[in-house]
């Protein structure tokens, strides 16, 4: 989902991209389910995660055709309202029987543990098969679609190199899910070994974001470079920048809270999912904060409360652990301010994380914690994240001194070409 979320980040505004972000979107909510069904508490909730992954393997192979039509400019492109739902139709289909509380919800499901998780031990069933027929059809329509274009692409060219690449990761894929996920179903078999799909698509996707961006089919917005960049301001350009990667940074602080919380360290799945839910809707609120107010200081604000409100969620989630890893989550807010040009900002925040850090001092003078897997690991994100921070900070002021570069040298140019008018006399002007 990284990658959708970049290419509609460059630039919402284009179609590829859209589709591109729906495409990933529908794989991670197809993994994320999988994942949650499998490590399950009980099997009833094993079966109900399992029927929401339906909102993501019911529309992903879907997605991946209605890009392999763009891709290999076919014939049948969804110009009309009709072709559109002749192509998603099935997808629908599959959210009427399959959802939590469809039509055959309840009848797909026998959840049994395994050493793997919870695996599905039904035997194939009028469900099953149609399951079946959506994910080979689609597969192959797609894997057909792109081998003729394939085919004639010239040899040799930088574009056929990457559309096998991106075959093979696709054909990968279809040959494991098939014998782990649909053969034993067909044959009888018992089911002892988890859906290997899902972790091989992603390869798939990667090539698909490479290819797209490699050849222009993802369209970016080109990065300005200030030319007179006035001092001890920041520009709307430096500001969108920087609500941009403060956004990606919530959302994947989000998502790694919830693998380090939940699938390493086992904490409670609704707490868990509490906190990625308002730390993720947080960095989308950030996304949209340019366009809710072009007044600086109002940015700065809303910056301001959603950093405090998701340093204080972090904190509130290990307050039992004396916030032994997380209370460094400040750094990050904190590197981020160094573009808003805001004293009264920062040092409001900084009073904020001091209150906050000798409130948890008097709560908890003393805090017996156990640093284990999930603390190591959520050290690890907080580093990244702040390593990313100070990427970002570097790359804007690396874009400052290029502004300034060029500006000097327009002016150098001027100079000259100044100092060369003035000189002119009646007698050398007639030389």
């Amino acid at each position: 989902m990284v990658f959708g979320a970049y290419a509609i980040d460059v630039n919402a505004k284009s179609y590829i991209n859209r589709l591109f972000l729906l495409t990933t979107s529908s794989l991670a909510v197809w993994s994320f389910t999988y994942s949650i069904a499998s490590s399950a508490p009980t099997a009833e909730a094993s079966a109900f995660w399992r029927c929401m992954s339906v909102f993501g393997w019911g529309f992903f192979h879907t997605l991946l055709l209605h890009f392999a039509l763009i891709l290999t400019n076919h014939r049948f492109q969804l110009n009309k309202l009709s072709r559109a739902i002749i192509l998603y139709l099935p997808s629908v289909i599959n959210v009427i029987l399959f959802a939590p509380f469809g039509f055959l919800a309840e009848k797909q499901y026998e959840m049994v543990p395994s050493d793997f998780g919870w695996v599905n031990m039904l035997p194939a069933n009028i469900g099953q098969i149609w399951i079946n027929v959506y994910y080979i059809t689609y597969t192959v329509i797609t894997i057909v679609l792109l081998i003729r274009w394939w085919r004639e692409i010239e040899p040799d060219s930088p574009l056929k190199r990457q559309i096998t690449h991106f075959l093979i990761s696709m054909m990968f894929p279809f040959v494991v899910g098939s014998i782990t996920d649909i053969l034993p179903g067909m044959l009888g078999l018992e089911q002892r070994i988890p859906a290997l799909a899902i972790p091989f698509m992603i390869p798939s996707t990667i090539s698909l974001f490479i290819t797209l961006r490699r050849f222009g089919l993802l369209l970016e917005r080109k990065m300005e470079i200030p030319l007179l960049p006035e001092v001890g301001k920041s520009t709307d350009e430096e500001r969108m920048r920087l609500f941009e990667t403060a956004a990606a940074i919530f959302m994947i602080g989000a998502v790694g809270s919830l693998f380090s919380g939940y699938f390493i360290a086992r904490e409670s799945l609704v707490d868990e999912l509490l906190l990625t839910a308002v730390v993720f809707s947080l960095g989308i609120f950030l996304r949209f904060i340019p366009l809710i107010t072009k007044n600086h200081t109002e940015q700065n604000t809303l910056f301001l409360i959603a950093s405090i409100i998701g340093m204080t969620f972090f904190i509130i989630k290990d307050i039992d652990k004396g916030a032994i890893s997380v209370w460094a989550v400040y750094t990050i807010f904190l590197l981020y301010t160094v573009v808003l040009n805001s004293d009264r900002h920062v040092l409001f925040f900084l009073w904020v994380t001091l209150i906050i850090q000798v409130a948890l001092w008097i709560a908890y003078p003393k805090v017996h914690a156990v640093v284990d897997n999930a603390q190591y690991l959520k050290r690890i994100f907080i580093i990244i994240l702040s390593y990313a921070a100070v990427r970002y900070l570097t790359n804007e002021y690396s874009l400052k001194e290029r502004g300034y570069e060029l500006f000097a040298r327009e002016q150098e140019i001027l100079e000259k070409i100044s100092s060369n008018f003035i000189s002119v006399t009646t007698e050398n002007m007639r030389e």
